[in-house]
């Protein structure tokens, strides 16, 4: 009996290593199986990846329209400030969401267009699994630090002769905002005095409510779709301007966004 039990022992022995040695093995072949479908994944993902812009087709998650006054000069605090309030922003964006910047000027015969548009192609990720190096090139010198360029330049321009908002809104609007699903999330920061000065309206004088504005063959110039944009705007006090600007000035910019589809979400006076 005793040399049988030895034996049934060994046989034991025998099936745990055996055991033992199958999950080792199954576990390679999930480990395998799992960094394989990764690396389908990334191919397949990069592969529906725009390389200039970083954008991927067929997936906008969301869109941030920045824009910036020609017509403002910013002291140099002025300009850190909206230089933070933008780059938080930037910093919310979803990976393949974009940013499109524009500097506001007269429009013209054709659609004012950005100075940047791009979409974050994300943080740098697993090694295993991405190019760890060039993601990070790409996130940290082609998208922030091109963004901020951007930006820097945007928030020196030298002044500009008018101050068409409303018309630099509706072109902005239309190419940012026109073709984006609907599931994409919007939203939308403009630095500026906000005093409207333009053919259409002129904030420097007695000029009409939206209500009234909206009601003559004018608005038909100016009027577009904001699909819900959640808006941002980077007040600029001018010391010059008191009398002009102010919380009834503000209202004046709350209505308008209200009537082209927008959500004034906060308004920061820099």
């Amino acid at each position: 009996m005793a040399r049988r039990r030895r034996r049934s022992r060994r046989g034991r022995g025998h099936l745990q290593k055996n055991i033992i040695a199958a999950a080792l093995l199954f576990g390679v072949i999930v480990l395998g199986t799992l960094i394989f479908i990764a690396a389908s994944n990334r191919k397949a993902d990069i592969a529906s990846v725009d390389k200039e812009t970083f954008c991927k087709k067929d997936d906008l998650p969301a869109v941030l329209m920045v824009m910036v006054d020609a017509s403002d000069s910013l002291d140099p605090v002025q300009r850190e400030r909206a230089l933070a309030l933008i780059l938080k922003n930037v910093s919310q964006i979803p990976k393949y969401g974009r940013v499109d910047i524009y500097l506001m000027a007269e429009p013209g015969q054709k659609l004012t267009q950005p100075t940047f548009s791009k979409c974050n192609p994300g943080p740098a990720g697993s090694a295993l699994t991405t190019n760890a190096k060039g993601d990070e090139k790409k996130f940290v010198v082609e998208f922030q630090g091109a963004i901020e360029g951007a930006l820097e330049l945007a928030l020196t321009e030298k002044k500009a002769e008018s101050s068409p908002l409303m018309e630099s809104i509706r072109d902005g609007a239309t190419r940012s905002f026109a073709r984006t699903p609907d599931t994409t999330k919007r939203n939308f920061i403009i630095v500026s005095d906000m005093l409207q000065y333009s053919a259409i309206s002129n904030h420097y004088k007695i000029h009409q409510s939206v209500r009234e504005l909206s009601r003559t063959p004018a608005w038909s110039s100016v009027i577009t779709d904001l699909r819900g944009a959640d808006v941002t705007i980077g007040y600029v006090a001018r010391p010059t301007d008191r009398a002009l600007q102010g919380q009834k000035h503000i209202s004046w910019w709350e209505d308008y966004f209200q009537n082209v589809g927008g959500n004034v979400k906060s308004v920061e006076t820099f």
